[in-house]
């Protein structure tokens, strides 16, 4: 389980990588990233209002492989009274953590 970082004390995600059962199918933005070397893509699934009596949003956010959805890699969670302002930089720091990741991967291949 992985506390909320905007309602630690209340919401917990499950960690599982399973495609949710609504987004089978579900065509989002794909988003091209590039970096260490290595491209690759992901993709938002649906709004979920899971923790809306929390007024929190979330997405999850999965792993494009040989262009089709492989696995949930993790979720953008957002305050609902701020959906529009904060989609956007929520979802460019959950980029640049996933390519810190990488980077530290890679860094440790190499020793």
């Amino acid at each position: 389980m992985v506390k909320s970082t905007i309602h630690p004390d209340k919401i917990t995600y499950n960690e599982s990588k399973q495609v949710d059962n609504e987004d089978i199918g579900y065509a989002g933005t794909r988003y091209e990233l590039t970096g260490l070397d290595t491209r690759f893509e992901i993709t938002l699934g649906k709004e979920k209002h899971t923790y809306s009596s929390h007024d929190v949003v979330f997405f999850p956010i999965y792993f494009i492989h040989d262009n089709s959805v492989h696995s949930k890699i993790g979720i953008v969670e957002i305050e609902s009274n701020n959906l529009l302002t904060n989609i956007y930089s929520n979802l460019l720091m959950t980029i640049l953590m996933i390519l810190y990741l990488l980077l530290n991967i890679r860094l440790k291949n190499k020793h």
